[in-house]
């Protein structure tokens, strides 16, 4: 469901980040494809839903936590959003890493619910993170409790 992206994959992702964002906050073709490649401090991965690529996410590794770069899916409802919070989580638990972290707009009402229903808690705000302007509010999850193969799903 949530295989490494992969250079042959470009062109769909660049739909679905077209699909997911406003223009001024998409990636390019050269930085997703950096993203695909880049191995040592974090991976992309693609989200697939009944054989169709529907989505992708980013996620960065610092010493103790993991950031979720960026997230898009296309096929809302389907619960895709959560299995990948949870996959991003048990990730976290194997690597020992103590937290969750994500970056969302102020006024994304929608996201904000999401990010609250899967644990995560507002920390903070970075001020014009977008580019036109609008505050990010920062938010957190604890995975520091969870224990690889007891409390967290399989990688």
């Amino acid at each position: 469901m949530f295989p490494r992206s992969t250079p042959s994959e470009l062109n769909d992702l660049m739909h679905i980040e077209f699909a997911s964002f406003k223009k001024e906050d998409c990636f390019t073709y050269d930085r997703l494809r950096y993203f695909i490649k880049r191995t040592t401090n974090g991976k992309m991965h693609s989200i697939y839903f009944e054989g169709k690529m529907v989505g992708y996410f980013i996620i960065k590794f610092y010493k103790f936590h993991l950031r979720i770069y960026s997230i898009a899916i296309t096929a809302p409802g389907k619960g895709l959003g959560t299995k990948a919070v949870e996959f991003i989580a048990a990730l976290g638990v194997a690597l020992k890493k103590k937290s969750i972290k994500v970056e969302v707009r102020q006024d994304n009402a929608c996201a904000i619910s999401f990010w609250q229903k899967n644990g995560f808690k507002e920390e903070g705000k970075r001020l014009s993170y977008y580019a036109d302007g609008m505050d990010a509010i920062e938010m957190t999850k604890d995975i520091s409790n969870a224990r690889a193969g007891k409390d967290s799903h399989t990688v």
